[in-house]
């Protein structure tokens, strides 16, 4: 019986191991879906849209306040370009560059927004 068993759970196991490989792929990378490329270039879009709107109204009225949180945007937008590529290539940023990159870029808003 409990060889039985363990021939059971070694299975499970092989199936779980194997449903984990085809998600993955060769390359230990997810497999590429075109849900990830619309979110991230609409998000990108989004952030573009942001960027160009402030950084308008910086070119318009030339103060500090709004350079930094022009700055800000674009470091977000940058950042979302960058990523883009992760999709296709075997190219990724770390969890913890992705959080310094927002560290900076929400530095740069918030200094811009308390400034004056």
């Amino acid at each position: 019986m409990l060889a039985r068993d363990s021939q059971i759970n070694g299975s499970v196991l092989y199936a779980i191991i194997t449903v984990i490989y085809s998600i993955l792929g060769e390359t230990g990378k997810m497999v590429f879906e075109p849900i990830d490329l619309i979110i991230r270039v609409a998000l990108v879009v989004a952030t573009a849209f942001l960027f160009s709107i402030v950084f308008a109204a910086y070119m318009r009225i030339k103060s500090r306040k709004l350079l930094f949180i022009s700055m800000g945007f674009g470091i977000f937008f940058t950042h979302g370009l960058i990523t883009i590529p992760e999709l296709f290539m075997n190219f990724m940023i770390t969890e913890d560059m992705h959080l310094l990159i927002h560290l900076i870029a929400l530095a740069f808003i918030l200094f811009g927004t308390i400034k004056d």
